[in-house]
């Protein structure tokens, strides 16, 4: 009884440090405000908009990963790359530097793009997120609201500010510190409806808690 106890616990550790495979329903847009992501990080660049950090495949709130190790990555240049650097960009590298080494592209890809791979090969993984992404003018939505940069509000407000806007409940993600680092927005499979996202998170557990947009 105990050695197959044992190997029970055994097999679901395993399982717990495992890729998560499954076929998707569910895609996450998450958007990061690159001044908090930059604040503890040497970045050559720091956009005064939100940029994509990625495109997520979901599956009942689980994040896959890394669904086809073999999968490859293709460089882009020219309208390609400067689309995807402006919207997309490596902060940690200058542009010059980007266009040579598309690493932070390539494991987004390789960890992300793979598990939606048969509604959308590589291309158009990108290519769909920087539609998504022209289809939100985040920050215009939080300056009407009164959220701009240097500001502080309460979780309910920037949660509300998202969903009166665009009606559906988003992700927030925030810094150790509590700025607010990323707003993750969701979609049906093929992305063609806004859904709420599937067990959001937040930056705490309670609703009137500060969080500062940096």
């Amino acid at each position: 009884m105990f050695k197959t106890q044992h190997t029970l616990a055994f097999f679901i550790f395993l399982c717990a440090l495992s890729d998560v495979y499954g076929t998707f329903n569910q895609l996450q847009l998450v958007l990061r405000w690159p001044a908090s992501f930059c604040d503890d990080k040497k970045c050559e660049r720091t956009p005064n908009n939100f940029t994509i950090h990625g495109l997520w495949p979901d599956i009942k709130g689980t994040v896959l990963n890394n669904c086809n190790p073999d999968a490859s990555y293709t460089t882009v240049t020219g309208d390609k790359f400067d689309k995807r650097n402006k919207h997309w960009p490596d902060l940690i590298l200058t542009e010059a530097a980007s266009l040579k080494h598309q690493g932070f592209w390539a494991y987004q890809f390789k960890k992300h793009g793979t598990c939606c791979s048969d509604l959308f090969n590589q291309e158009k993984y990108f290519d769909l997120a920087l539609i998504l992404k022209d289809r939100f003018d985040l920050l215009t939505t939080f300056r009407n609201k009164g959220i701009i940069p240097k500001s502080t509000h309460t979780i309910n407000k920037i949660q509300k500010t998202i969903r009166t806007v665009f009606g559906v409940v988003p992700n927030l993600s925030c810094t150790p510190t509590m700025e607010l680092l990323e707003v993750g927005i969701c979609f049906n499979r093929d992305a063609s409806n806004l859904i709420d996202c599937d067990q959001p998170k937040t930056c705490g557990t309670l609703g009137n808690t500060k969080i500062f947009f940096r």
